[in-house]
Protein backbone atom coordinates (compact mmCIF):
# COMPACT_ATOMS: atom_id res chain seq x y z
CA UNK A 1 0.00 0.00 0.00
CA UNK A 2 1.49 3.32 -1.06
CA UNK A 3 2.75 5.57 1.77
CA UNK A 4 1.39 8.64 0.08
CA UNK A 5 -2.47 7.63 0.96
CA UNK A 6 -1.12 7.66 4.84
CA UNK A 7 -2.36 10.80 6.64
CA UNK A 8 -1.26 11.28 10.22
CA UNK A 9 -3.54 13.21 11.31
CA UNK A 10 -5.90 10.61 11.51
CA UNK A 11 -3.71 8.85 13.75
CA UNK A 12 -4.24 8.85 18.03
CA UNK A 13 -1.97 6.81 20.10
CA UNK A 14 -2.48 5.70 23.61
CA UNK A 15 0.09 3.88 25.93
CA UNK A 16 -1.26 0.73 27.19
CA UNK A 17 1.34 -0.92 29.82
CA UNK A 18 4.34 -2.16 27.50
CA UNK A 19 2.69 -1.53 24.32
CA UNK A 20 1.05 1.77 22.22
CA UNK A 21 -1.72 1.58 21.07
CA UNK A 22 -2.36 3.37 17.35
CA UNK A 23 -6.35 4.05 16.35
CA UNK A 24 -7.75 5.77 13.34
CA UNK A 25 -9.90 8.11 13.98
CA UNK A 26 -12.28 7.60 11.40
CA UNK A 27 -12.74 3.80 11.73
CA UNK A 28 -11.87 2.90 15.11
CA UNK A 29 -10.12 0.31 13.45
CA UNK A 30 -6.78 -0.16 15.94
CA UNK A 31 -3.60 -1.95 16.25
CA UNK A 32 -0.98 -1.92 19.13
CA UNK A 33 2.98 -2.04 18.29
CA UNK A 34 5.67 -2.10 20.63
CA UNK A 35 6.47 0.67 22.92
CA UNK A 36 9.94 1.05 21.24
CA UNK A 37 8.23 2.23 17.94
CA UNK A 38 6.41 5.65 20.02
CA UNK A 39 9.16 7.65 19.39
CA UNK A 40 8.38 6.79 15.65
CA UNK A 41 5.10 7.50 16.00
CA UNK A 42 5.66 11.02 17.12
CA UNK A 43 7.62 11.34 13.96
CA UNK A 44 4.75 10.75 11.71
CA UNK A 45 3.99 14.30 10.92
CA UNK A 46 7.74 14.47 10.27
CA UNK A 47 8.30 15.30 6.31
CA UNK A 48 11.61 13.50 6.55
CA UNK A 49 13.95 15.60 5.58
CA UNK A 50 15.56 16.77 8.92
CA UNK A 51 15.59 12.61 10.10
CA UNK A 52 18.41 10.79 10.13
CA UNK A 53 18.32 7.74 7.33
CA UNK A 54 18.05 5.01 9.95
CA UNK A 55 15.15 6.90 12.05
CA UNK A 56 13.86 7.62 8.50
CA UNK A 57 13.58 4.46 7.48
CA UNK A 58 12.40 3.13 11.04
CA UNK A 59 9.25 5.41 10.82
CA UNK A 60 8.50 4.71 6.96
CA UNK A 61 8.19 1.22 8.71
CA UNK A 62 5.62 2.16 10.42
CA UNK A 63 3.61 3.73 8.48
CA UNK A 64 3.90 1.13 6.05
CA UNK A 65 2.52 -1.18 8.82
CA UNK A 66 0.11 1.22 9.93
CA UNK A 67 -1.42 1.49 6.09
CA UNK A 68 -1.30 -2.49 5.57
CA UNK A 69 -3.28 -2.57 9.04
CA UNK A 70 -6.03 0.03 6.94
CA UNK A 71 -5.01 2.70 9.32
CA UNK A 72 -4.92 6.35 8.35
CA UNK A 73 -5.79 5.50 4.64
CA UNK A 74 -8.60 8.24 4.46
CA UNK A 75 -11.08 4.50 4.10
CA UNK A 76 -13.57 6.19 5.79
CA UNK A 77 -16.64 3.52 6.53
CA UNK A 78 -19.67 4.68 5.14
CA UNK A 79 -22.93 4.00 7.63
CA UNK A 80 -25.99 5.92 5.02
CA UNK A 81 -27.80 3.01 3.56
CA UNK A 82 -30.97 2.04 6.12
CA UNK A 83 -30.66 -1.47 7.15
CA UNK A 84 -32.88 -1.60 10.26
CA UNK A 85 -36.88 -0.61 10.55
CA UNK A 86 -38.41 -0.53 14.11
CA UNK A 87 -42.00 -0.71 13.78
CA UNK A 88 -43.75 0.78 17.03
CA UNK A 89 -47.19 -1.82 16.94
CA UNK A 90 -48.29 -0.14 19.12
CA UNK A 91 -48.02 2.61 22.12
CA UNK A 92 -50.29 0.36 24.63
CA UNK A 93 -48.67 -1.76 27.07
CA UNK A 94 -50.35 -3.96 29.63
CA UNK A 95 -47.84 -3.16 31.85
CA UNK A 96 -47.20 0.12 33.66
CA UNK A 97 -43.33 0.77 34.15
CA UNK A 98 -42.09 3.17 36.67
CA UNK A 99 -39.32 4.31 34.02
CA UNK A 100 -41.14 4.13 30.76
CA UNK A 101 -39.56 6.19 28.01
CA UNK A 102 -41.80 5.57 25.54
CA UNK A 103 -44.92 6.58 27.75
CA UNK A 104 -47.04 9.81 26.24
CA UNK A 105 -50.31 9.20 27.95
CA UNK A 106 -51.91 10.88 25.24
CA UNK A 107 -51.81 7.74 22.68
CA UNK A 108 -51.78 4.85 25.11
CA UNK A 109 -54.58 3.39 23.00
CA UNK A 110 -53.48 3.40 19.65
CA UNK A 111 -52.39 0.57 17.17
CA UNK A 112 -50.68 0.90 14.10
CA UNK A 113 -52.57 0.83 10.97
CA UNK A 114 -51.78 -2.61 8.50
CA UNK A 115 -51.34 -0.32 5.93
CA UNK A 116 -49.11 1.80 7.48
CA UNK A 117 -47.21 -1.12 8.38
CA UNK A 118 -46.89 -3.06 4.90
CA UNK A 119 -45.93 0.24 3.21
CA UNK A 120 -43.34 1.06 6.08
CA UNK A 121 -41.76 -2.21 5.14
CA UNK A 122 -42.06 -2.37 1.10
CA UNK A 123 -40.48 0.93 1.37
CA UNK A 124 -37.84 0.16 3.72
CA UNK A 125 -36.80 -2.89 1.99
CA UNK A 126 -36.92 -1.37 -1.62
CA UNK A 127 -34.22 1.11 -0.34
CA UNK A 128 -32.13 -0.98 1.94
CA UNK A 129 -29.09 -2.07 0.39
CA UNK A 130 -29.33 -6.49 0.54
CA UNK A 131 -30.58 -7.03 3.61
CA UNK A 132 -33.39 -5.80 6.55
CA UNK A 133 -33.64 -5.65 10.00
CA UNK A 134 -37.36 -5.50 10.83
CA UNK A 135 -37.92 -4.87 15.13
CA UNK A 136 -41.08 -4.92 16.72
CA UNK A 137 -41.94 -2.99 19.29
CA UNK A 138 -43.73 -1.11 20.93
CA UNK A 139 -45.63 -0.28 24.32
CA UNK A 140 -46.04 -4.66 23.89
CA UNK A 141 -45.77 -5.53 20.61
CA UNK A 142 -47.98 -9.17 21.90
CA UNK A 143 -51.12 -7.21 22.14
CA UNK A 144 -50.81 -6.64 18.31
CA UNK A 145 -49.93 -10.11 16.77
CA UNK A 146 -52.10 -10.52 14.90
CA UNK A 147 -50.61 -7.80 12.92
CA UNK A 148 -47.17 -9.11 13.24
CA UNK A 149 -48.19 -12.32 11.41
CA UNK A 150 -49.45 -10.19 8.43
CA UNK A 151 -45.79 -8.01 8.48
CA UNK A 152 -44.09 -11.26 8.64
CA UNK A 153 -45.79 -13.44 5.81
CA UNK A 154 -45.86 -9.60 3.78
CA UNK A 155 -41.83 -9.08 4.67
CA UNK A 156 -40.80 -12.69 3.38
CA UNK A 157 -42.41 -12.45 0.07
CA UNK A 158 -41.47 -8.93 -0.69
CA UNK A 159 -38.09 -9.96 0.27
CA UNK A 160 -37.85 -12.97 -1.46
CA UNK A 161 -39.29 -11.20 -5.03
CA UNK A 162 -36.11 -8.45 -4.48
CA UNK A 163 -33.54 -11.25 -3.81
CA UNK A 164 -33.28 -9.47 -0.34
CA UNK A 165 -32.89 -10.75 3.10
CA UNK A 166 -35.12 -9.93 5.63
CA UNK A 167 -35.30 -10.89 9.29
CA UNK A 168 -37.50 -10.37 12.22
CA UNK A 169 -36.73 -9.47 16.01
CA UNK A 170 -38.79 -7.84 19.08
CA UNK A 171 -38.81 -6.43 22.26
CA UNK A 172 -41.66 -8.15 24.60
CA UNK A 173 -42.84 -8.36 28.40
CA UNK A 174 -43.58 -11.93 27.76
CA UNK A 175 -46.91 -12.04 29.60
CA UNK A 176 -49.05 -12.42 26.98
CA UNK A 177 -47.31 -15.50 25.30
CA UNK A 178 -49.87 -18.36 23.83
CA UNK A 179 -48.71 -21.48 22.01
CA UNK A 180 -49.65 -20.31 19.32
CA UNK A 181 -48.04 -16.78 19.28
CA UNK A 182 -44.56 -19.21 20.63
CA UNK A 183 -44.96 -21.68 17.49
CA UNK A 184 -45.36 -18.73 14.79
CA UNK A 185 -42.58 -16.98 16.18
CA UNK A 186 -40.13 -20.27 16.48
CA UNK A 187 -41.29 -21.23 13.08
CA UNK A 188 -40.43 -17.69 11.36
CA UNK A 189 -36.61 -17.07 13.29
CA UNK A 190 -38.03 -14.50 15.23
CA UNK A 191 -35.47 -13.41 17.85
CA UNK A 192 -37.17 -12.22 20.47
CA UNK A 193 -35.75 -9.87 23.85
CA UNK A 194 -37.53 -9.76 26.84
CA UNK A 195 -37.33 -6.78 29.64
CA UNK A 196 -35.93 -7.82 33.24
CA UNK A 197 -34.44 -5.87 35.53
CA UNK A 198 -33.12 -8.25 38.00
CA UNK A 199 -34.41 -10.88 40.34
CA UNK A 200 -38.03 -9.87 42.29
CA UNK A 201 -36.79 -7.85 44.37
CA UNK A 202 -34.70 -5.69 42.18
CA UNK A 203 -37.54 -5.81 38.73
CA UNK A 204 -40.41 -5.15 41.10
CA UNK A 205 -39.37 -1.62 42.00
CA UNK A 206 -39.61 -0.35 38.83
CA UNK A 207 -41.55 -3.14 36.49
CA UNK A 208 -45.12 -2.93 37.57
CA UNK A 209 -48.78 -3.86 36.24
CA UNK A 210 -51.24 -1.55 35.91
CA UNK A 211 -52.38 -1.89 39.35
CA UNK A 212 -49.23 -1.93 41.28
CA UNK A 213 -48.23 -5.07 41.58
CA UNK A 214 -44.56 -6.46 40.48
CA UNK A 215 -44.12 -8.30 36.93
CA UNK A 216 -41.60 -10.74 37.72
CA UNK A 217 -44.13 -13.19 39.20
CA UNK A 218 -45.60 -13.11 35.63
CA UNK A 219 -42.21 -13.52 34.19
CA UNK A 220 -42.02 -16.63 36.14
CA UNK A 221 -44.90 -17.86 34.87
CA UNK A 222 -43.84 -17.54 31.05
CA UNK A 223 -40.80 -19.56 32.43
CA UNK A 224 -43.13 -22.13 33.99
CA UNK A 225 -44.97 -22.84 30.48
CA UNK A 226 -42.70 -22.65 27.62
CA UNK A 227 -39.39 -22.60 29.20
CA UNK A 228 -37.75 -23.80 25.84
CA UNK A 229 -38.77 -20.65 24.03
CA UNK A 230 -37.96 -18.01 26.89
CA UNK A 231 -34.27 -19.35 27.48
CA UNK A 232 -33.45 -18.57 23.55
CA UNK A 233 -34.78 -15.14 24.07
CA UNK A 234 -32.33 -12.29 25.11
CA UNK A 235 -32.85 -10.22 28.33
CA UNK A 236 -32.53 -6.45 28.25
CA UNK A 237 -31.99 -4.79 31.78
CA UNK A 238 -32.94 -1.59 32.13
CA UNK A 239 -30.41 0.24 34.30
CA UNK A 240 -31.56 2.64 36.80
CA UNK A 241 -30.83 4.12 40.40
CA UNK A 242 -32.72 0.96 41.68
CA UNK A 243 -29.77 -1.99 39.92
CA UNK A 244 -26.54 0.05 39.50
CA UNK A 245 -25.01 -1.24 41.64
CA UNK A 246 -26.14 -4.77 41.19
CA UNK A 247 -24.71 -5.63 37.53
CA UNK A 248 -22.65 -8.76 39.34
CA UNK A 249 -25.26 -10.09 40.82
CA UNK A 250 -27.85 -9.55 37.96
CA UNK A 251 -25.77 -11.67 36.05
CA UNK A 252 -25.48 -14.35 38.35
CA UNK A 253 -29.04 -14.09 38.07
CA UNK A 254 -29.66 -14.30 34.73
CA UNK A 255 -27.51 -17.31 34.25
CA UNK A 256 -29.29 -19.04 36.67
CA UNK A 257 -31.90 -18.58 34.08
CA UNK A 258 -30.50 -20.65 31.56
CA UNK A 259 -30.73 -17.88 28.89
CA UNK A 260 -27.42 -17.08 26.81
CA UNK A 261 -26.47 -13.53 28.13
CA UNK A 262 -27.73 -10.76 28.57
CA UNK A 263 -27.86 -6.61 27.53
CA UNK A 264 -28.78 -3.44 29.15
CA UNK A 265 -30.11 0.04 28.29
CA UNK A 266 -29.84 2.72 30.22
CA UNK A 267 -32.61 4.86 32.18
CA UNK A 268 -33.62 7.63 29.84
CA UNK A 269 -35.03 11.07 31.14
CA UNK A 270 -38.41 10.96 29.30
CA UNK A 271 -41.85 9.66 29.18
CA UNK A 272 -42.76 8.14 32.78
CA UNK A 273 -39.23 8.80 33.78
CA UNK A 274 -39.27 12.25 33.62
CA UNK A 275 -40.78 12.48 36.81
CA UNK A 276 -39.37 9.75 38.72
CA UNK A 277 -36.05 9.40 40.49
CA UNK A 278 -34.43 6.97 38.82
CA UNK A 279 -31.23 8.22 37.36
CA UNK A 280 -28.28 5.79 37.99
CA UNK A 281 -25.32 6.93 39.59
CA UNK A 282 -22.32 6.89 37.10
CA UNK A 283 -19.94 6.40 39.37
CA UNK A 284 -22.04 3.24 41.46
CA UNK A 285 -22.12 1.68 37.56
CA UNK A 286 -18.50 2.32 36.44
CA UNK A 287 -17.65 -0.01 40.05
CA UNK A 288 -20.02 -2.23 39.31
CA UNK A 289 -19.40 -2.99 35.58
CA UNK A 290 -15.58 -3.03 37.23
CA UNK A 291 -16.79 -5.79 39.52
CA UNK A 292 -18.12 -7.30 36.79
CA UNK A 293 -15.15 -7.10 34.23
CA UNK A 294 -12.98 -8.49 37.27
CA UNK A 295 -15.37 -11.67 37.25
CA UNK A 296 -15.01 -11.72 33.37
CA UNK A 297 -11.27 -11.94 33.81
CA UNK A 298 -11.15 -14.24 35.64
CA UNK A 299 -13.18 -16.91 33.94
CA UNK A 300 -16.86 -16.45 35.66
CA UNK A 301 -18.12 -16.08 32.68
CA UNK A 302 -16.81 -17.64 30.17
CA UNK A 303 -19.47 -18.60 27.70
CA UNK A 304 -22.05 -16.45 29.12
CA UNK A 305 -22.86 -12.83 27.16
CA UNK A 306 -22.18 -10.30 29.09
CA UNK A 307 -23.30 -7.55 26.68
CA UNK A 308 -22.65 -4.69 29.09
CA UNK A 309 -19.33 -5.60 28.30
CA UNK A 310 -19.26 -7.54 24.98
CA UNK A 311 -20.31 -4.38 22.69
CA UNK A 312 -17.50 -2.31 23.74
CA UNK A 313 -15.08 -5.35 22.96
CA UNK A 314 -16.73 -6.21 20.00
CA UNK A 315 -16.48 -2.39 19.11
CA UNK A 316 -12.74 -1.91 19.70
CA UNK A 317 -11.87 -5.39 18.16
CA UNK A 318 -13.32 -4.51 14.85
CA UNK A 319 -13.49 -0.45 14.94
CA UNK A 320 -16.96 1.48 14.36
CA UNK A 321 -19.64 -0.06 12.65
CA UNK A 322 -20.42 -3.43 15.17
CA UNK A 323 -22.69 -1.34 17.27
CA UNK A 324 -24.72 1.45 15.87
CA UNK A 325 -25.49 3.00 19.03
CA UNK A 326 -21.60 3.74 19.48
CA UNK A 327 -19.76 4.96 16.87
CA UNK A 328 -18.80 8.49 15.34
CA UNK A 329 -21.17 8.60 13.04
CA UNK A 330 -24.48 6.68 15.06
CA UNK A 331 -27.31 5.05 13.43
CA UNK A 332 -30.30 7.03 13.63
CA UNK A 333 -31.67 8.57 10.19
CA UNK A 334 -28.62 6.64 8.93
CA UNK A 335 -28.90 2.69 9.12
CA UNK A 336 -32.00 3.05 11.12
CA UNK A 337 -35.59 4.73 10.99
CA UNK A 338 -38.72 4.13 13.62
CA UNK A 339 -42.38 4.34 12.39
CA UNK A 340 -44.50 5.18 15.34
CA UNK A 341 -48.19 3.44 16.04
CA UNK A 342 -49.27 6.76 14.44
CA UNK A 343 -47.55 6.35 11.61
CA UNK A 344 -44.62 9.41 12.60
CA UNK A 345 -40.76 8.61 10.75
CA UNK A 346 -38.31 9.12 13.53
CA UNK A 347 -34.85 9.12 13.55
CA UNK A 348 -34.33 6.95 15.97
CA UNK A 349 -36.86 5.18 18.44
CA UNK A 350 -34.97 6.70 21.55
CA UNK A 351 -35.32 10.21 20.88
CA UNK A 352 -37.91 12.09 22.27
CA UNK A 353 -40.59 13.09 19.63
CA UNK A 354 -40.77 17.35 21.10
CA UNK A 355 -37.26 17.47 20.20
CA UNK A 356 -36.75 19.27 16.05
CA UNK A 357 -34.81 17.04 14.41
CA UNK A 358 -36.64 13.74 15.62
CA UNK A 359 -39.56 13.66 13.64
CA UNK A 360 -38.76 13.46 9.92
CA UNK A 361 -42.68 13.00 8.66
CA UNK A 362 -45.27 10.77 8.18
CA UNK A 363 -45.47 8.03 6.45
CA UNK A 364 -49.22 8.99 5.08
CA UNK A 365 -47.76 12.31 3.65
CA UNK A 366 -43.93 11.05 2.84
CA UNK A 367 -42.06 8.14 2.06
CA UNK A 368 -39.44 7.09 4.11
CA UNK A 369 -36.48 7.40 1.41
CA UNK A 370 -37.91 11.33 1.15
CA UNK A 371 -37.92 11.49 5.22
CA UNK A 372 -34.21 10.33 5.06
CA UNK A 373 -33.23 13.15 3.02
CA UNK A 374 -35.52 15.66 4.86
CA UNK A 375 -33.67 18.63 6.67
CA UNK A 376 -34.44 17.06 10.23
CA UNK A 377 -32.50 13.95 8.96
CA UNK A 378 -29.58 15.90 7.48
CA UNK A 379 -29.04 17.81 10.95
CA UNK A 380 -28.82 14.50 13.04
CA UNK A 381 -26.75 13.49 10.67
CA UNK A 382 -24.36 16.73 10.61
CA UNK A 383 -23.80 16.39 14.48
CA UNK A 384 -20.21 16.94 15.76
CA UNK A 385 -19.27 16.62 18.76
CA UNK A 386 -15.74 16.75 18.19
CA UNK A 387 -15.21 20.46 18.70
CA UNK A 388 -15.88 19.60 22.43
CA UNK A 389 -14.12 17.63 24.70
CA UNK A 390 -14.15 14.66 22.14
CA UNK A 391 -11.63 16.39 20.82
CA UNK A 392 -8.98 15.36 21.96
CA UNK A 393 -10.69 11.42 23.11
CA UNK A 394 -8.79 8.35 21.72
CA UNK A 395 -12.46 7.01 21.81
CA UNK A 396 -14.31 8.93 20.01
CA UNK A 397 -14.75 7.23 16.73
CA UNK A 398 -15.85 3.69 18.78
CA UNK A 399 -18.31 5.76 21.23
CA UNK A 400 -19.64 8.79 19.28
CA UNK A 401 -19.85 11.48 21.56
CA UNK A 402 -22.44 9.25 23.60
CA UNK A 403 -26.00 8.49 22.61
CA UNK A 404 -27.82 11.86 21.13
CA UNK A 405 -30.90 10.69 23.07
CA UNK A 406 -29.38 11.14 26.16
CA UNK A 407 -27.70 14.40 25.64
CA UNK A 408 -29.60 18.22 25.80
CA UNK A 409 -28.59 19.41 22.45
CA UNK A 410 -27.45 17.96 19.29
CA UNK A 411 -23.78 18.52 19.66
CA UNK A 412 -23.91 18.03 23.40
CA UNK A 413 -22.77 14.81 25.03
CA UNK A 414 -23.76 12.99 28.39
CA UNK A 415 -20.94 13.12 30.95
CA UNK A 416 -22.26 10.12 32.35
CA UNK A 417 -21.72 8.08 29.48
CA UNK A 418 -18.92 9.51 28.88
CA UNK A 419 -17.42 8.38 31.66
CA UNK A 420 -18.61 4.68 31.87
CA UNK A 421 -17.50 4.64 28.29
CA UNK A 422 -13.91 5.84 29.36
CA UNK A 423 -13.79 3.53 31.76
CA UNK A 424 -14.46 0.58 29.56
CA UNK A 425 -12.73 1.16 26.96
CA UNK A 426 -9.63 2.07 28.97
CA UNK A 427 -9.69 -1.02 30.94
CA UNK A 428 -10.34 -3.17 28.15
CA UNK A 429 -7.13 -1.28 26.01
CA UNK A 430 -5.10 -1.91 28.99
CA UNK A 431 -6.05 -5.46 29.41
CA UNK A 432 -5.88 -7.12 25.68
CA UNK A 433 -1.95 -4.96 25.51
CA UNK A 434 -1.18 -7.34 28.76
CA UNK A 435 -3.38 -10.56 27.98
CA UNK A 436 -5.02 -12.79 25.55
CA UNK A 437 -7.50 -13.69 28.03
CA UNK A 438 -10.72 -11.31 27.10
CA UNK A 439 -10.76 -12.56 23.31
CA UNK A 440 -10.60 -15.65 25.25
CA UNK A 441 -13.79 -14.33 26.83
CA UNK A 442 -14.87 -13.30 23.46
CA UNK A 443 -14.61 -16.51 21.70
CA UNK A 444 -16.29 -18.59 24.38
CA UNK A 445 -19.36 -16.51 23.91
CA UNK A 446 -18.69 -16.89 20.44
CA UNK A 447 -18.73 -20.65 20.32
CA UNK A 448 -21.96 -20.82 22.62
CA UNK A 449 -23.90 -18.76 20.25
CA UNK A 450 -23.46 -20.96 17.53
Amino acid sequence: MSNRQFDPSLIAVRQCGPKVLVMDKVTGRSVYVPGSKKRHLSLLHESGSGLTPEIKAARDLVIRELSDSGLGILSQPRFQTLNTLILKLTASCNYSCSYCYDFTGSNEQQYMDTHVALEALRQSLEICDGHLQVIFHGGEPFLAFELIRRIVSYGKEMASAAGKKIMFNGQTNLSLLTGDSVSFSEDNNIFWGFSLDGDALLNDASRKTKNGAGTHKRFLDAVRKFPRFVKQCGVKATITSVNHGSLLEMSHYFRSLGVKGWDWSLFQDAGRGKCKPFNYDAGILCASWNDLFDKVLEGEFDGFSLWPVLKYLENFIYGAGRVMCIRKDCGAARDVVSVTAGGDIKACDCLDADRPYAVLGNIRDVGIAEAMDSYPAHLVRSRNVLDGPCGDCIWVPICGGTCLAHCDDLNGINGKECLLTRNAYNRISEHLARSPRLLEYWNSCHESRT
